[in-house]
């Protein structure tokens, strides 16, 4: 095997003793160490209530969508488009997006059949406005078994 080359006789110095350091005796090869294993503890890690809070039940983000009773003793798909005024003005009280419908002449029949994308898109409402609507209508067909 050719021996490798140096720049230097101090490079050359250097690399000798680096690698002697690697030598082991054959007493040192033999000699087997067992590392002690350490455990750590089990730490149980609870949460922090606070007692006032405990027991109060927890907040919703916007209060549950009005029954359909509350605007019409009717079927919703039966209802015109003033009960659906009223049913959009009592959800989530906002005069502007309850005139949108109004002027697009959603009736209850239109009402089943809106979707997010014509609540944002067709109908241009805001996303608050139009989360809102659709969270309550998704629970209106639900009560109604639609």
């Amino acid at each position: 095997e050719k021996a490798p080359q140096y720049c230097s006789r101090e490079c050359k110095r250097k690399e000798r003793k680096r690698l002697r350091s690697f030598e082991t005796s054959p007493d040192e090869q033999s000699t087997s160490y067992t590392l002690p294993v350490i455990t750590s503890p089990t730490v149980k890690i609870k949460p922090i209530v606070d007692p006032a809070t405990a027991a109060a039940p927890p907040i919703l983000s916007h209060p549950p969508p009005p029954p359909a009773t509350a605007v019409s003793n009717k079927h919703p798909t039966e209802w015109t488009v003033e009960e659906v005024h009223n049913w959009v003005m009592s959800v989530n009280g906002a005069q502007a997006s309850a005139e949108i419908f109004k002027q697009q002449e959603i009736d209850g029949q239109a009402l089943m059949l809106l979707n997010e994308d014509h609540l944002m898109r067709t109908l241009g409402l805001k996303l608050g406005p139009a989360v809102k609507l659709q969270s309550a209508l998704k629970a209106l067909k639900e009560s109604v078994g639609r």
